[in-house]
């Protein structure tokens, strides 16, 4: 589903490269050459937008203390950890969690403006383990409580059930995915871990009202953003 994988060996061919692939996350180690003046060490391109890029820091060259990206004002949108987050595993979840991100970024933009901060805090949580199979206990468990806290914290702040927060993250995922990858929806569904087709459509029905196609009919990847946000107005 994310293709080829490319490399770039200066800030110019990695600006070129994303200029063609759009939507497409990218690995970088931000302290590599940063003391010969090559890869990130020379700062960044005269009119490259990188807010628009989905970048990776993936590099042991550079320790958690050194501020390098804040330095150079290359915003990252995750950091895999060496030894703990930069498996096989860990890199194919930083993929699909960055990919197409400026899509991401908007439904928090739009959440930040309706959405009760402690609610909102739940979701990013949803929303950061939804590119796997995952329960209301191990929701929980990343927010360092129990099910039972997390249950009754939903129901304080008034908004869905862990169980439909999580549902609510792995549709948006998915639909985020294949607006970028314009993959088939099994495709799409299988690589997240979910079974076929028919029961995914099922569970949009469940907790959106409409069909998958109705709703990317209406709009896309953001009309599902929009209902997402809704939901937690109900």
């Amino acid at each position: 589903m994310t293709g080829s994988l490319l490399f770039a060996s200066s800030l110019r061919e990695l600006a070129d490269l994303i200029s063609q692939h759009p939507g497409s996350p990218a690995f970088v180690d931000p302290g590599l050459g940063a003391n010969n003046g090559s890869v990130l060490g020379r700062g960044g391109l005269a009119g490259f937008d990188w807010g628009t890029v989905p970048l990776i820091w993936c590099g042991r060259s550079v320790s958690a203390e050194q501020d390098v990206p804040g330095r150079l004002g290359f915003p990252f949108t995750t950091r895999l950890k060496p030894d703990i987050d930069d498996d096989i595993d860990g890199i194919g979840s930083a993929i699909l969690r960055s990919v197409h991100a400026p899509v991401t970024h908007r439904l928090l933009a739009r959440m930040r403006e309706s959405v009760d901060p402690g609610a909102q805090a739940i979701f990013e949580r949803a929303l950061h383990l939804a590119v796997a199979p995952c329960t209301v206990p191990q929701l929980a468990a990343s927010m360092g409580i129990i099910e039972r806290t997390l249950q009754r914290r939903c129901i304080a702040l008034g908004i869905p059930s862990p169980k439909t927060l999580i549902s609510l993250a792995r549709i948006f995922t998915v639909e985020r995915l294949i607006d970028w990858s314009r993959q088939p929806t099994d495709v799409v569904t299988l690589a997240l871990g979910m079974s076929d087709r028919s029961n995914y459509r099922r569970l949009v029905l469940r907790v959106l009202g409409k069909s998958p196609a109705v709703i990317r009919a209406d709009g896309g990847s953001d009309r599902f953003a929009e209902l997402v946000v809704s939901a937690f107005r109900r």
